[in-house]
């Protein structure tokens, strides 16, 4: 009887294995990794020739083929969550070549194959294994990497698009994907402080703009203005103003939660990924359902302190940026630094242009403090737009303030159409491609509405 690692989660494999004559042995559920990798026999198990190679931590495993009298050997490294601690032994064994990312993989391996003169190709895909099924000699894969190193090497296959496999729990991307997203962040932050502050010397220097020199003193007023409750009553203050945020946090998460459901799981991870609108949607909800309150005589005291909710708003700004920017893999990212580098300037010199001109057309009263608070937010985060505009509006006189909360509503609706493409684009090539030219349409479409008034008013003249 022939005997075969596999993962008990399918007992219809199990059963139309054991029909065909196998003698299934099931792989271990190591707690250590992520759901969908647990059971998986290519993270736990590398075969070379007639050597095992098992990870330490899977003792079942390896007492099973010991007793099948199989060469069996430990890996000298624990198995971690984190790529690529993950793939230790997530390696392609095919014509006496070893294919794998070089600097993951077990030194118990390394040595095996330098003993064994098996040469060691490298490529970019940790998951080599995960991501390739061999057929005799030849095998198909959806990474692009390992199809060229494969093909150069003799081997015949087929490339298939990464949309044709399936892997519950995870999405198209690839390794790296949240640094290198982490990254394009962190670089958003950098350009819109960088160049907000350029932006606003430059202007300074024209007497354009008139920045605030100084911070005013911080007065008993500011702290705690007519008709709220006292600072110091049976509950504190600052407590009111952090149960205020959580409560607009668990709108948020419901919100989410529901329209994740509703959409499936194709469009799921969009709307968790859209977040900060409904986060802004919730907010809103919560500051009118009050007003609805005090207005109704039903609660007879403001319990919303701006003073204090502007210093929450900059704690967590401030952790949200040193959380983001230290949860970059540079190991992971090294490979990217042209296209990181090339989507950063591109981006930001396109988004700089772009807010000047409607700044400049659609704003004329307070041009500048809109293109602030835009620029920022477009670049870094909401709250650096505030933190711009601050420089040059501190008591928030002019609508720019406003605008940033109240044009959520509108993006929410308008920018609908783009999750239910970007789930689409990363199926195919040609799916990316199509998605490119009906985001260019709708962005044509998009800014004829913004500026009807002078497009239409022209051609009226003419």
């Amino acid at each position: 009887m022939n005997n075969i690692i596999v993962s008990n989660e399918n007992s219809l494999v199990v059963s139309s294995l054991n029909k065909l004559g196998f003698n299934p042995i099931f792989s271990e559920d190591i707690s250590a990794l992520l759901p969908f990798e647990r059971k998986h026999t290519d993270i736990q198990c590398l075969k070379i020739d007639n050597t095992f190679f098992v990870l330490n931590s899977c003792k079942q495993l390896i007492s099973e083929l010991k007793k099948l009298g199989k060469e069996v050997v430990e890996t000298e490294k624990s198995i971690k969550k984190d790529y690529p601690d993950n793939v230790l032994l997530n390696a392609l064994f095919i014509n006496n070549k070893l294919y794998c990312k070089e600097t993951a993989l077990d030194n118990s391996v390394k040595k095996y194959c330098d003993k064994n003169s098996i040469e060691i190709i490298n490529v970019n895909q940790g998951y080599t294994k995960c991501s390739t099924a061999v057929i005799n000699d030849c095998f198909i894969t959806a990474d692009k990497g390992i199809f060229k190193a494969l093909t150069e090497n003799g081997v015949e296959g087929l490339f298939v698009n990464s949309g044709d496999i399936l892997l519950p729990g995870t999405d198209y991307g690839f390794i790296g994907g949240k640094s290198f997203g982490l990254t394009i962040a962190a670089l958003g932050f950098l350009a819109a402080s960088i160049g907000g502050v350029i932006y606003l010397n430059y202007h300074k220097r024209k007497g354009d703009i008139k920045i605030r020199e100084s911070v005013s003193e911080l007065n008993q007023e500011k702290v705690e203005e007519e008709g709220e409750v006292p600072m110091v009553d049976s509950i504190d203050k600052l407590t009111l103003q952090i149960s205020l945020v959580f409560v607009c946090y668990a709108m948020t998460y419901l919100l989410m939660y529901i329209l994740g459901n509703l959409v499936g799981d194709a469009l799921k991870t969009t709307i968790y990924g859209f977040n900060f609108l409904l986060g802004t949607l919730s907010a809103v909800i919560v500051k009118e359902v009050l007003k609805l309150l005090r207005k109704t005589n039903l609660m007879h005291r403001d319990y919303v302190n701006n003073f204090l909710l502007n210093r929450i708003a900059g704690f967590a700004f401030d952790i949200m940026i040193v959380a983001g920017i230290g949860a970059i893999r540079v190991d992971l990212i090294k490979d990217y630094w042209v296209v990181l580098l090339i989507l950063g300037l591109v981006g930001v010199l396109v988004t700089f242009l772009y807010i000047k001109f409607v700044s400049k057309k659609l704003f004329k009263n307070y041009e500048h403090e809109q293109f602030m608070v835009m620029y920022g937010m477009l670049t870094g985060t909401a709250s650096t737009g505030v933190i711009l505009l601050r420089e040059i509006d501190p008591a928030f006189e002019t609508p720019a303030s406003e605008n940033i909360v109240y044009q959520n509503f509108p993006a929410i609706l308008l920018g609908f159409p783009m999750m239910l493409v970007a789930a689409f684009c990363p199926k195919s090539d040609i799916a990316t491609y199509i998605t490119m030219g009906v985001i260019a349409a709708y962005f044509i479409v998009l800014n004829i509405i913004l500026f009807r008034s002078l497009i239409f008013k022209k051609k009226a003249k003419a």
